[in-house]
């Protein structure tokens, strides 16, 4: 069961990180470094939390605790994209790979933006695969197209998987297994935490 952090209050400060799983290959006796991309990059997020009283944090430290050892899900903050609803976006045909993503059943015409996140959602799981676009992307009359997505794909997604692009979210565990906190002389609780995305 992935567990759903607290809604209130919300993050005041999220920071997105790609934990890139490339290797660099220097050569023994010189010559050009190369880099081997491979698959297993992720996403990382440290999070700030607004100075809270004791009993507003209460509900955080509690689910915070629990996350050290159950996969949590916290939603992406994307301010500035509101306007037309993508639509009802899902993965269009099996075994796909890389960074092309095909989809389907979306609003016609609609428009990724380059840098947009998407979740990709796995039933099967019930967990959630954060990716960015790498690039604008308008869909189809139909709604469909291929979204070039990063970083690559680490399962191939069963046919009919949904997209979150309304709200994206990343499922993951804590970076570090034990939450911690501080309260000061107001007695107000200042909290942060760090989330990086599940295998």
């Amino acid at each position: 069961m992935t567990l759903l952090l607290p809604s209130f209050p919300s993050p005041s400060s999220m920071t997105m990180t790609l934990v890139s799983n490339s290797i660099d290959m220097k050569p023994t006796l010189g010559g050009p470094t190369q880099r081997a991309s491979r698959i297993g990059s992720r996403w990382q997020c440290d999070v700030n939390l607004p100075p809270m009283s004791y009993a507003n944090a209460m509900n955080w430290m509690a689910t915070l605790n629990r996350a050290a050892t159950e996969i949590m899900r916290l939603f992406v903050v994307q301010p500035d994209l509101t306007g037309l609803d993508a639509g009802s976006v899902a993965v269009n045909g099996a075994g796909q790979a890389g960074t092309s993503l095909a989809v389907s059943g979306g609003t016609a015409a609609y428009s990724y933006r380059g840098g947009q996140f998407i979740t990709l959602y796995n039933a099967s799981l019930n967990r959630g695969y954060l990716h960015q676009l790498t690039a604008g992307y308008t869909l189809s009359g139909a709604g469909a197209g291929i979204l070039p997505i990063y970083p690559a794909m680490r399962s191939a997604p069963l046919a009919g998987s949904i997209l979150y692009q309304n709200a994206p979210f990343i499922d993951g565990f804590l970076t570090n297994p034990s939450a911690s906190w501080s309260v000061d002389a107001a007695r107000t609780v200042g909290l942060s935490f760090s989330i990086l995305e599940a295998e």
